[in-house]
């Protein structure tokens, strides 16, 4: 059962992704102190108390990121603290290995198949080679691709074809099994 309200358990998701993946963002560790405690705190007098920096400053800080697009604020003139929960967390599946991905998203299945992105893809052919389109629709990135076409050589290389025919009567045993659930 989870603790605190909606917005609290928001704040705790973004402060642990937020102190993991603030490099990755763009943020040096002044900006990403300074945000952390402008999220936390409301009270110009307690951010300056926390940071060491004086008003100017942390005003000059906070455009310096709007301009640089690391933060955006919202219709309140706030952080948009959405809009930067999205972006760590799609830096945070960036820099997952794309195995670890597939396997978070199979176990996920299961559970919740409406959530599952990785392993429901579409192969696009292109001007050269083949691209991977998420079920988002959005494309796969490179260094996810380049992760793919290594674990597919792997897969290709140690399989056989009796080891896809054992494979395709277990899947085809999983199907009618649901669909007798049902």
């Amino acid at each position: 059962m989870s603790k605190g309200t909606p917005n609290e358990q928001l704040l705790a998701r973004l402060n642990k992704k937020l102190l993991r993946y603030h490099r990755h963002l763009g943020l040096n560790h002044q900006q990403y102190v300074l945000l952390n405690t402008f999220i936390q705190y409301d009270d110009i007098e307690v951010i300056e108390d926390i940071t060491g920096f004086k008003e100017e400053k942390i005003i000059a800080m906070l455009e310096e990121m709007m301009k640089s697009h690391l933060i955006d604020l919202n219709e309140e003139n706030e952080v948009d603290l959405d809009h930067l929960y999205s972006r760590l967390e799609r830096i945070e599946k960036e820099m997952t290995p794309i195995r670890d991905l597939l396997v978070q998203e199979y176990k996920k299945f299961y559970e919740q198949p409406e959530k599952r992105t990785y392993g429901l893809v579409e192969l696009i052919p292109m001007t050269k080679g083949i691209g991977v389109r998420l079920q988002d629709g959005t494309m796969m990135s490179l260094k996810h691709v380049r992760e793919l076409s290594k674990e597919l050589l792997i897969f290709a290389q140690s399989t056989t074809d009796e080891d896809i025919k054992q494979m395709n009567l277990r899947f085809s045993k999983e199907k009618e099994q649901g669909k007798e659930k049902k």
